[in-house]
């Protein structure tokens, strides 16, 4: 059976914050590299090595996950192989520096610190890698973009101009109203007889309607007096 290692995987600079991940002795650097992945939920989509580390956190020698091997056959086709933990863990506090995400190991942007803690027999009945321990929440791989606040100075000027709207608005209200107050009163001018020329003619019938009742007085006067006048001239003529 192999061993099983126990390594202490923390963000180099949040110590409080790590991983305790078990792995078989037998397991590669690649393996251990998707469980700590997997431990403090990265997409394990960037660049990833190991270097052997002193007791200073200083880097020695680096562990590639895979290494390419020169082919002897005539094609000249290079393969790749992994590198096994048992290959290069001699120390029972191995120190190792993991890097992730880089161009240069030197602008990495994630670093971890990984330390051999403990050697424990292998459990039949467990699946390694696995975490056995977590403490503290781990940071996010990728940062959540906000959106910027609206500038201020816009907003004030949009209120002016929403202002302006509100006013003009209005403007064309009071003149629609300003039109329909000035139609009502003309048509109360027609209703009462078209404004000054329409009590003009009002006039002049009234003038009419007194001179026609005046000759119709007269003409009544003379109807009236006529018949008898005309009688009476006779009888005196007879008389006479």
């Amino acid at each position: 059976m192999a061993a099983v290692y126990r390594f202490r995987v923390s963000f180099e600079d949040h110590t409080d914050i790590y991983r305790d991940i078990e792995i078989l002795s037998s397991q590669s650097f690649y393996d251990l590299h998707e469980a700590i992945q997997q431990a403090i939920g990265f997409d394990a989509s960037k660049n990833a090595t190991f270097y052997i580390s002193n007791d200073y956190w200083r880097r020695e020698k680096e562990v590639p996950l895979q290494i390419t091997l020169e082919s002897s056959d005539k094609k000249g086709k290079s393969k790749s192989q992994k590198t096994y933990l048992c290959d290069y863990i001699d120390d029972p506090h191995q120190k190792l520096i993991y890097y992730f995400d880089y161009d240069k190991v030197e602008n990495a942007l994630w670093t971890f610190t990984v330390e051999l803690i403990k050697l424990t027999p292998e459990d039949s009945s467990a699946l390694y890698p696995r975490t056995v321990k977590t403490i503290g929440v781990a940071i996010r791989q990728y940062k959540v973009q906000k959106f910027a606040p609206s500038n201020s100075e816009d907003d004030e000027e949009e209120k002016p101009k929403s202002k302006s709207k509100k006013i003009q608005v209005e403007k064309i209200f009071d003149e629609d109203e300003f039109a329909g107050a000035a139609v009502l009163k003309d048509d109360d001018d027609l209703a009462d007889g078209f404004g000054e020329e329409g009590e003009d003619e009002l006039e002049d019938e009234a003038s009419l309607d007194d001179s026609e009742k005046t000759d119709g007085e007269d003409e009544d006067d003379m109807l009236e007096d006529s018949p008898e006048d005309e009688f009476e001239q006779l009888d005196e003529n007879m008389e006479e």
